[in-house]
C-alpha cells in the first residue's frame, strides 16, 4: 500500500490539529503547563504514526503494525506521567495527563481517517472538562490551603477575620506572619471544599489592601 497522498495527509493532520487544539486550549486557559502546543504536537505525532501503521499493515512482510500503536501508548504514558505533580497529600496533573492520552487516541483515529470517532471523543472529553467541573467542585470536600499577602493597614485584620469566619475558619486556625518592616502580613489558612475556597479567594481579591492570594492545590 502506498502512503496517503498529500491532500489526504493534510486533511487527516488538519482535522487532528483542530481537535487537539480544542482540548489543548482548555488546558491552556486553566494555566496548565501542558497546553495548546503540547496537545497539538501529541495529536499530530500520534496521527502520523497511525498513518505509518496503516501503510505497514498493508505490507505483510514489514512486521506487526500493532507495535506502532503500542509504542504511541507507551510514549504518551511517559509524557502523561511528567504532567503529574504531588503536593503533600494532594496530586495535581491527573486530568492533564488524561487529556494528553485522549488527544493521542483522537490523533490515532484521525490518522486512519475515522474522523467521526476522533470528533466524538473530543466532544465528550470537552463536556467532561468543562461542564462536569462545576458539579465536581460543588461536592468536593478537598482541603485547600489559602495564602494571603496583605498590607498591614488598620482594617486588615478585622476584614480578613470576618471573611474567614464567613467561610467556616476561626481566627485561631489562621497563621499570621508580619514582615520585618511591618508593612505586610502573610496569612495562611485551610478551607474545606474547592467551591468554598474559590468564593473565599474571590472575596479576598476584592479587598484593596490584599496584594495577592494563592491556593494550593490551584483552583480552576
Amino acid at each position: 500500500m502506498d502512503a496517503p497522498g498529500t491532500l489526504d495527509t493534510a486533511l487527516r493532520l488538519g482535522v487532528c490539529t483542530l481537535l487537539s487544539a480544542l482540548i489543548g486550549l482548555e488546558r491552556e486557559l486553566r494555566g496548565r503547563p501542558a497546553g495548546l502546543r503540547t496537545h497539538i504536537l501529541v495529536g499530530n505525532g500520534a496521527c502520523l504514526l497511525s498513518m505509518v501503521s496503516e501503510v505497514v499493515g498493508a505490507e505483510g512482510d514489514l512486521g506487526d503494525p500493532g507495535r506502532i500503536a503500542a509504542a504511541v501508548v507507551t510514549g504518551i504514558g511517559f509524557l502523561g506521567a511528567g504532567a503529574i505533580i504531588r503536593h503533600g497529600n494532594s496530586v495535581q496533573g491527573l486530568t492533564t495527563a488524561a487529556s494528553i492520552w485522549v488527544t493521542a487516541a483522537s490523533g490515532v483515529a484521525a490518522g486512519i481517517g475515522w474522523f467521526e470517532g476522533a470528533a466524538l471523543v473530543t466532544l465528550f472529553s470537552l463536556v467532561a472538562l468543562l461542564s462536569l467541573r462545576a458539579v465536581e467542585n460543588m461536592w468536593s470536600k478537598e482541603p485547600v490551603q489559602i495564602t494571603v499577602v496583605a498590607l498591614a493597614v488598620p482594617e486588615e485584620r478585622t476584614v480578613t477575620d470576618a471573611l474567614f469566619v464567613r467561610y467556616g475558619i476561626t481566627p485561631s486556625r489562621t497563621r499570621r506572619i508580619t514582615s520585618q518592616d511591618g508593612s505586610e502580613v502573610t496569612i495562611t489558612a485551610n478551607v474545606e471544599g474547592l467551591r468554598r475556597a474559590a468564593h473565599l479567594v474571590r472575596d479576598l481579591n476584592k479587598q484593596g489592601f490584599v496584594e495577592s492570594v494563592r491556593a494550593k492545590p490551584e483552583l480552576d
